[in-house]
């Protein structure tokens, strides 16, 4: 197994519960866990030509074989899978596997020219306004074709809330960013490209997201990321005060060792997929590293199922000094979804 990725797993079964994955990603985390130890990051992006599922609910892939989604901690699951492999109804499923690849590399063909047919404006005026390069990497296959150049749909949507939030509340003056919860790193790589006050970044996550995103940034900015293995010989996680790239990639539980004050923090999605005292913890330990005019911009989906999740509206009671305004803006992607937005100003 990879150094950084054994690290960050032996470390995390010794930490503070509230900085482990709460119950919605548990189940997921241990599953990815699993798939990087066989597969590392190969095409971990695609749905369809790779059996990598790894980046199930955090990256642009569509897992199709369920059995790579078993929860492999209950008996009666780990059953089920052995008379299923081991029976004349393994060949049976993978009929079934094979068919669904089918359907969903035509759905896959016909989503390249959804956004262009349904928002051709709205798409010219982030192409045309907005820098997004090596967007396709690791097997993405959720393309989108437009000018005959491709792009991911995901960086796409990510570009679509990017300028959302910045025709409300611009980012051009910050030089310190936050991000929790980052998923592969596509927001941050899309930042990067656009804002170039920006040089100075943390990225938090849970194992083994964190080390998906570790190396995804990696691929893109070498040297200028810092991993686990460095930040953990760190008594303070602190910018350089310069203008040189620097990119922190740290489990949770290192939140509690930034000292660098930041400009911006950043969550999308993922508060709502915690328990309220986690989001609590995360409150206050960004209070400790605010400045007089940091600037919060909180993201959550739209249909939240409040038997896995909670109500978005409670994220701001969190952030008692923070002054929120909620917004909403539509998916680029699904005509009937909305975003909503809970931005942010120190009151």
């Amino acid at each position: 197994m990879n150094k950084l990725l054994q690290r960050l797993i032996s470390d995390q079964k010794n930490i503070d519960p509230k900085y482990k994955p709460g119950p919605f990603w548990e189940k997921w985390s241990k599953l990815a866990v699993k798939e990087l130890e066989e597969n590392g990051l190969t095409e971990f992006r695609s749905s369809i030509l790779s059996t990598n599922n790894s980046g199930t609910l955090y990256s642009d892939a569509t897992a199709v074989d369920g059995r790579k989604l078993v929860d492999m901690t209950s008996i009666k699951n780990k059953l089920g899978l052995i008379i299923l492999n081991h029976t004349p109804l393994k060949k049976l499923f993978e009929f079934q596997v094979n068919l669904t690849k089918g359907y969903l590399t035509r759905v896959i063909e016909l989503e390249k020219n959804v956004i262009e047919f349904l928002k051709k404006d709205r798409l010219t005026e982030l192409i045309e306004n907005y820098k997004i390069d090596n967007s396709i990497n690791f097997g993405c296959d959720r393309i989108s074709v437009f000018r005959n150049n491709q792009y991911s749909t995901h960086y796409l949507n990510s570009l679509d809330i990017l300028d959302f939030v910045e025709g409300k509340n611009s980012l051009k003056e910050c030089k310190t960013f936050l991000e929790i919860g980052p998923g592969f790193g596509a927001n941050i790589h899309l930042i990067e490209q656009n804002y170039s006050k920006i040089r100075k970044y943390i990225a938090i996550d849970i194992v083994p997201n964190v080390w998906v995103l570790t190396e995804y940034l990696r691929s893109l900015y070498g040297d200028a990321v810092k991993d686990y293995l460095q930040t953990s010989e760190m008594n303070e996680i602190k910018f350089k005060d310069d203008d040189s790239l620097e990119i922190f990639v740290i489990p949770t539980w290192q939140i509690e060792k930034i000292s660098s004050h930041i400009d911006c923090f950043w969550n999308a999605h993922s508060f709502v997929e915690m328990p309220s005292d986690v989001v609590l913890n995360y409150a206050n330990q960004m209070k400790k590293i605010s400045k007089k005019n940091s600037t919060y911009v909180f993201i959550s989906y739209d249909q939240q199922d409040l038997k896995a999740t909670f109500d978005s509206d409670k994220i701001p009671s969190y952030f008692i000094d923070v002054k929120f305004q909620k917004l909403k803006h539509p998916w680029l992607h699904y005509v009937e979804r909305q975003n909503y937005f809970y931005l942010g100003k120190l009151s």
